[in-house]
């Protein structure tokens, strides 16, 4: 991780101690409100697609792959990242797991048998 990312994840709080030395205190900035609201989003929506998979008839790897996501974003509620990413690749492995399953079928490209 670069300094400057490394810096922007902290609050320096400057002090003064009993001897009159200024000293800088680092501390972590806390999750804003929203970021924290958008991580208990992704969080929810990586179960529900777990759930499925855990129903259906998905590789191990797919599944694999959507677990350590779910592990990613649970880790996101202790960090200042910035969950974007995390987005856009649960939103990607979701439309490749819907390519997959069987009900995500195109009925209109089927011919009626009379």
């Amino acid at each position: 991780m670069k300094k400057e990312e490394e810096v922007e994840k902290h609050i320096i709080i400057e002090a003064v101690n009993e001897c009159g030395e200024q000293r800088y205190i680092q501390v972590k900035k806390p999750i804003d409100s929203e970021q924290l609201e958008n991580i208990r989003i992704l969080y929810r929506k990586s179960k529900k697609l777990i759930s499925f998979l855990s129903r259906s008839s998905a590789d191990d790897e797919t599944f694999r792959m959507v677990l350590d996501l779910h592990e990613k974003i649970k880790n996101a509620r202790y960090t200042n990242r910035d969950i974007d990413d995390l987005f856009d690749e649960f939103e990607e492995m979701k439309k490749d797991i819907k390519k997959m399953s069987i009900s995500n079928m195109n009925l209109s490209s089927l011919e009626f048998v009379k």
